[in-house]
């Protein structure tokens, strides 16, 4: 009986452990982010809610571009474009970041991140998702949701 209690307490302590080691990671990633990351949201976010092709270009991944560069991400910036330009936004709150290895890309980073904003005509929630190249951070997409899209199809 005492080596069973001995042995749930010795996986009882490795999991506090465990999980003490998880919770100083992500701290220790979220504050890393913030000091890296933030000050660039903060710089390209009134040129993202410009709307502008050759304003936001700079700050997309090559794909991105692509992709705006279609039908569908033409009406995506059109219809973005209703809210208009960000008049104020709430600090970016951290919602996560990836790392890994692809043998196609090869070594990745994404962080993302969300505001709530308040647009020219209306208020929405941005979530940007930001992927590090030639070490800074480029959109690699980024989604509003608003109440003024509801009206839309």
């Amino acid at each position: 009986m005492k080596s069973l209690i001995k042995a749930v307490a010795i996986i009882l302590i490795l999991a506090l452990i465990f999980l003490g080691s998880i919770s100083y990671y992500i701290s220790s990633s979220k504050t890393n982010y913030e000091k890296e990351v933030e000050p660039m949201v903060w710089k390209i976010l009134p040129e993202l809610t410009s709307w502008n092709m050759q304003k936001i270009s700079k700050h997309l991944d090559n794909q991105t571009k692509e992709r705006l560069k279609t039908p569908e991400g033409q009406n995506a910036l059109r219809l973005f474009a209703k809210l208009g330009s960000a008049k104020s936004c709430s600090k970016p709150m951290f919602l996560g970041s990836k790392r890994g290895f692809d043998f196609t890309k090869g070594v990745y980073e994404f962080v993302s991140y969300k505001l709530k904003c308040n647009f020219e005509n209306g208020k929405g929630v941005m979530r940007l998702i930001l992927k590090k190249s030639d070490g800074n951070f480029l959109i690699d997409s980024f989604y509003i949701d608003s109440d003024l899209f509801r009206n839309y199809q």
